[in-house]
């Protein structure tokens, strides 16, 4: 983790985003995937998910060393926060994270025509230099 959550917390609680987040959880252990997956557990619902940021030359290493880093289900990712927030919401929540200096990604979206998480056949990494 390079960088503490906190941020995302207090953000939450001074703006009164209580019911714009709807399900929030730090990825570590067991992969963006399987958190991800846990997160839709019993909601009927399912994920899109259309784009992960990787650190630089991880979609090399993961191909020569097969981690399953990049099909979202490696352990080595550790502390990013994945939030999912009201769709109505989504502007004025990444504009105040953005306006609090919070580095952030939109890596998809919920759906209720699936019932997984599904990389859609257009996804791609996104080699990102800082998180």
């Amino acid at each position: 983790m390079m960088l503490s959550n906190q941020q995302i917390t207090k953000i939450i609680h001074s703006h009164d985003y209580y019911s714009t987040v709807h399900a929030m959880t730090d990825v570590t252990g067991f992969g963006f995937a399987s958190h991800l997956g846990e997160m839709l557990i019993n909601s009927n619902l399912g994920a899109n998910i259309s784009k992960l940021p990787v650190f630089p030359k991880t979609p090399a290493l993961d191909e020569d060393f097969s981690y399953g880093i990049i099909e979202g289900c490696g352990a080595e990712i550790s502390g990013p926060m994945l939030l999912s927030i009201d769709e109505a919401s989504f502007q004025d929540f990444t504009r105040s994270l953005t306006d609090e200096h919070v580095w952030w990604f939109d890596v998809g979206t919920i759906s209720s025509q699936v019932n997984e998480v599904v990389f859609t056949d257009t996804f791609e990494y996104h080699e990102a230099d800082t998180f």
